[in-house]
């Protein structure tokens, strides 16, 4: 036999023989990963998927779909300002001001009211007219802002008389005394917020009382007060809105160096008040730019996530 002849049939031979042990060598086919149901696991993986009945899309949806993930901060929140109560103990005064307190009243730090975290309210609950309120000082201002939220649940005076009338007050004045009671002419801006037709109030000397607005029972609402002492008026802003504009001052004054919050102007026999307030802000600190008491941070660890699929929520808010 020819010697090529031979060489060429042997090689055959060989790489025939490596095919059928190539083909006797193939592995089994495996339905490991074959899901029997829509809730199946996909396993073998290093990652364990599981379809949710309610993000399932039909094999007969030809739709483009898409999920996402969105994540969002739970509240309550710490509002930030000068005095914001972030870190004062619950159920202490509130740090840094003076505080009137009689029979029937409270002033207190408390835990949250809705979405605002460690708050100061100002209850009575007074059969005799007891009030309570909050003052405190600072470098004698000519001009400036100051911010707060508020939130009113009542203001409510069992009348003892035809012309009582309770407010709520945010006053700025002038004044040296000791307090807790002051002086009317040391009052520039009166702003007070009266339980009849829920109206926001100021008035001039002895004059009757100006209507510039009205708030909104159990909702927070943020106030600011642009004050000017060479004018002697005052702006008011709530919710980002002018709702008043250059109001008179009670009484002029040459600078501003107490801040007022809290009750007055009633002769009624007894009241039920409740109002809280929250990141009381001033323009004269360092730190201080336009209405930084809307911006807020979240407390601890409240992440969230929830699946959306084609915009449309699919899944609970969960902690992430």
């Amino acid at each position: 036999m020819n010697k090529k002849l031979f060489l060429g049939l042997l090689l055959i031979s060989i790489l025939s023989m490596n095919s059928f042990l190539i083909f006797l060598n193939k592995p089994t086919q495996t339905n490991s990963l074959l899901t029997t149901g829509p809730k199946d696991t996909l396993t073998p993986s290093t990652i364990n998927v599981i379809n949710s009945g309610n993000l399932l899309i039909p094999d007969y949806d030809f739709t483009n779909h898409t999920i996402s993930w969105n994540l969002t901060d739970d509240s309550p929140f710490d509002y930030r300002g000068l005095y914001s109560f972030t870190n004062d103990p619950m159920g202490t005064t509130p740090d840094s001001w003076n505080i009137y307190e009689p029979n029937d009243t409270s002033l207190r730090v408390i835990d949250s009211v809705d979405d605002h975290h460690k708050v100061t309210e100002l209850v009575c609950e007074s059969a005799d007219w007891q009030a309570t309120w909050m003052w405190n000082e600072f470098i004698q201002q000519t001009t400036g802002n100051i911010e707060l939220w508020v939130y009113i649940v009542e203001i409510e005076p069992h009348y003892g008389g035809a012309s009582d009338s309770t407010h709520f007050f945010i006053g700025l004045m002038n004044s040296s005394e000791s307090g807790p009671l002051f002086s009317s002419t040391t009052w520039g801006v009166m702003l007070g917020f009266e339980a009849d037709g829920n109206k926001i109030n100021y008035n001039v000397g002895s004059a009757s009382l100006t209507t510039i607005g009205t708030w909104t029972p159990n909702t927070w609402q943020h106030y600011r007060i642009a004050f000017n002492t060479v004018t002697d008026t005052f702006d008011v802003y709530q919710d980002g809105v002018k709702i008043g504009d250059q109001c008179g001052f009670r009484y002029a004054q040459q600078a501003i160096n107490r801040a007022y919050i809290g009750y007055g102007w009633a002769q009624s026999t007894s009241v039920d008040c409740e109002v809280y307030v929250d990141a009381i802000d001033y323009s004269w600190d360092l730190d201080y730019y336009l209405n930084r008491n809307m911006d807020y941070d979240p407390i601890g660890d409240t992440t969230l996530y929830s699946i959306f699929e084609n915009g449309t929520q699919k899944t609970p808010w969960t902690p992430w």
